[in-house]
């Protein structure tokens, strides 16, 4: 291969390196999108609280049966652990649009914030219950939750 060949290939791979890194940044939440967890509404435990996760959630627009919308959600643990799982199941009530249904931590810090942002659609009424599996590998043990999260009024 010629050198301005070469020099021709690198461009084309730098540009595409650089395309993907521009993607990925945009892609990625900056600061001051994010709700403070502070002000996030927290959800409830359903039943007996096993997981030592606090779970907070912020809708961000109105809510229409069948019509999606974005759902901010904070995770903190209250221990730190081996490793954070997240699941969101998908049920009558209510569809994730998101291509991610689970989110896993390696190393979960405690009071660390770890977010995740959903599409969802109420698929029966104006109103939903989200529900979000839980489940934090600390201390020896494996501890379960699942809370509900409200998505509409």
């Amino acid at each position: 291969m010629s050198k301005d060949a070469m020099k021709h290939s690198n461009r084309n791979y730098l540009g595409v390196a650089l395309a993907i890194a521009l993607c990925a940044c945009a892609n990625a939440a900056s600061p001051e999108e994010q709700p403070a967890v502070g002000s996030m509404r927290v959800a409830k435990a359903v039943g007996k609280t096993g997981a030592p996760v606090e779970v907070r959630y912020e809708p961000t627009g109105a809510t229409v049966r069948g019509q999606p919308t974005t759902l901010k959600l904070a995770f903190v643990p209250q221990i730190a652990g081996s490793e954070l799982s997240v699941e969101f199941p998908t049920s009558d009530a209510v569809s994730i649009d998101s291509a991610v249904s689970r989110m896993a931590v390696s190393k979960a810090q405690r009071d660390a914030v770890y977010r995740r942002t959903l599409i969802v659609t109420p698929r029966l009424g104006d109103t939903a219950e989200l529900r979000v599996m839980v489940w934090l590998e600390a201390e020896g043990g494996r501890y379960f939750s699942i809370f509900t999260v409200p998505v509409g009024k």
